[in-house]
């Protein structure tokens, strides 16, 4: 069910963009990426790294907000992609890693409403901030647990023999 629901999801994305009268480079998003990945790292190190949160007064934050104002392009608006160019690429490994480690889980069927919900979040990392709302993080923590606990008892049931 979950599959004919991402694939039914995907066909409906892909129908959008379709009947959109915009191409995929005119695309706001798809220029602020590229914009992004090509103008904002100093050095190849920050590929790996990180270019860090811009603080108030700095030289970056600087550069951030004239970008911003003058192109409309928000690291907040292109998803795990401003998440990599704020934490790096560890950060998204972390976040392929836990959403794999997720959807291989095997638990409860009464927790399976927790998957549905980190599917949601595999759904909107192109276009949300993701695992870096402070927010989100208490609550991922949160089915990251429950998961865990369905996951133990799943593992550790004993075999019931007449």
């Amino acid at each position: 069910m979950l599959k004919k629901l991402y694939i039914s999801l995907i066909i409906l994305c892909g129908l959008q963009l379709y009947q959109s009268k915009k191409t995929g480079l005119d695309n706001i998003r798809i220029r602020a990426i590229g914009f992004y990945l090509t103008r904002m790292f100093p050095d190849g190190l920050s590929y790996v790294c990180e270019n860090g949160v811009a603080s108030r007064e700095s030289e970056y934050a600087r550069r951030s907000f004239m970008y911003t104002s003058k192109y409309g392009f928000y690291l907040s608006d292109i998803g795990i992609f401003g998440n990599y160019i704020n934490y790096g690429a560890f950060f998204v490994i972390g976040v392929i890693g836990l959403l794999w480690k997720v959807f291989k889980t095997q638990i409860e069927h009464s927790f399976n409403h927790l998957k549905y919900f980190f599917m949601v979040v595999l759904l909107t990392l192109s276009t949300g901030r993701g695992f870096s709302e402070s927010e989100l993080i208490v609550v991922v923590c949160l089915a990251l647990y429950l998961l865990d606990v369905s996951s133990y008892f799943i593992r550790n049931q004993p075999e019931i023999t007449n």
